[in-house]
Order: structure tokens, then sequence, then C-alpha cells
């Protein structure tokens, strides 16, 4: 069985779920609900807790798709990729609504171990929280985290990426769910393949590592 990472397209425009704009200093600012979800000082969010206080009402959501990824780090779907999951029987995930926007909020419940090490992770932490500041790299490879063996399934790092502000757990599916959102024509993203640790060892040897370009033609699906 294959598996694959979920990576959403990028937005024209700002999606916030915590946070209001304005266009005056600070230009974003952390809503009274979920004030003790977000550090005061590097804005590193508490995902989790965030999602079990629910979302309220007066969230605006204009994104293209029937997936996508907010300015704050979470995953949202429209009722058409709801129903998809739950016709599906498809597990690992709860959802939680945005009211009165037709909007679904991820959250990943199946969480698996997996290779920290993949992260380089900042030296520099934030002084309150004491997150790191910064955390760049990705799970590329099967070897590097806990694959579940049982199929239709939403899975994710016991750990979070661990940086600043959108940080939350990457996201990473089973290929049934992959060949069932592409089959219901839904749009908003791509799936990357987790790579066997033989291909993974020839790209690097390539030097293509960063090179999505150079990875086998198999190994991205795009909605």
């Amino acid at each position: 069985m294959n598996y694959y990472e979920f990576v959403p397209h990028d937005q024209l425009r700002n999606n916030w779920l915590l946070f209001t704009e304005q266009k005056v200093p600070p230009y974003v600012s952390v809503r009274p609900r979920f004030s003790d979800c977000v550090c005061p000082k590097c804005k590193k969010i508490d995902h989790d807790k965030a999602f079990t206080k629910g979302f309220e009402e007066g969230i605006k959501i204009r994104a293209k798709g029937d997936l996508f990824g907010t300015s704050d780090g979470f995953t949202c779907i429209n009722e058409k990729v709801k129903n998809v999951i739950e016709s599906n029987g498809f597990v690992g995930i709860a959802l939680q609504a945005i009211p009165k926007t037709g909007w679904w909020v991820v959250n990943v419940t199946r969480r698996v171990k997996a290779d920290h090490g993949v992260y380089t992770i900042s030296k520099q932490v934030c002084e309150l929280c004491g997150r790191a500041k910064e955390t760049v790299g990705l799970i590329r490879c099967l070897d590097q985290i806990k694959s579940p063996s049982d199929s239709k399934t939403f899975f994710s790092p016991t750990f979070d990426r661990g940086g600043s502000m959108n940080g939350d757990r990457d996201l990473f599916v089973t290929e049934d769910i992959v060949s069932e959102f592409k089959q219901q024509k839904l749009k908003g993203g791509m799936f990357a393949r987790l790579l066997t640790p033989m291909e993974f060892a020839e790209i690097k040897a390539a030097g293509a590592e960063k090179n999505p370009l150079k990875w086998p033609k198999d190994s991205r699906v795009v909605l």
C-alpha cells in the first residue's frame, strides 16, 4: 500500500480561523475566544486546543477548491469532501464546523511514531513559550514514519512541526483516499507519495532531494 502527504494549494487570500485582520497595527489580532491557544509573543498555536474549543460565527472563508489550508495552519474541507469521507468510511480524523460557511476544520486523530530528526529546528526559541522559531524539512520516505497497516486512514506524526505560527502536524493518507478524491474530482491540493527507501536513496545520491520535478513520475497526484 502506498501513502501520501497532503499539500494544499496556495490561496490568493488569507483565511484566518483564530485571528482577525485590521488596517492598523498590529494588523492581525487573535480572537478573544482563542487567546489561551496562541503564544502572545511568537504566535505559536496549540491547534488541538483551538479545535476542541470549536469555531465561532463571523469567520469569512474565501478559498478556491474543496480542500485548503488556512493562514493559521488548519486544513479545511467543504461539504462535498465531508460527504466523500463519511460515505466511504474513511477514519483517523475529527471535524468541526465553521458556522454558516459550509466549511469544516480537520483534526487528525490517528497519530503515529515518526523520525523527529527529519525536521531541522531552529536553535532560537521563543522566550515566552519555549517553542522553536522556525522548523523546516518534510517526511519524504516510508522509513521515516510508522504508517498504519489499515486502509481508509488519515494519519499524522505524534508531534507537530514545532515552529512558530502555523506549524501543525503534517497530514498523511492511505492510497485509497487519494484514489477516491481523484475519482470524485475534488480540487484543492496535491498528494506526494512517500518514497521507498531505495527510491529515496537514489534521489539523494542524484542531489535531487529538494527538487520534486526529478522525483518518480507517479509520486505526485494533483487534485
